[in-house]
């Protein structure tokens, strides 16, 4: 019975962590794109 909370427990901290992971994920991308262009508008040097 322990070992069964213990695994539930640890699937939704994978499951949270792989949630939070997509999230950090999309917000870099997004972030990373708006630079670039932002960089491009201004045409600076990399």
């Amino acid at each position: 019975m322990f070992k069964n909370s213990l695994s539930f427990v640890e699937e939704s901290e994978i499951v949270s962590l792989l949630m939070w992971s997509v999230v950090t994920g999309i917000i870099m991308i997004v972030s990373g794109l708006s630079y670039n262009a932002f960089l491009k508008r201004k045409n600076l040097p990399i």
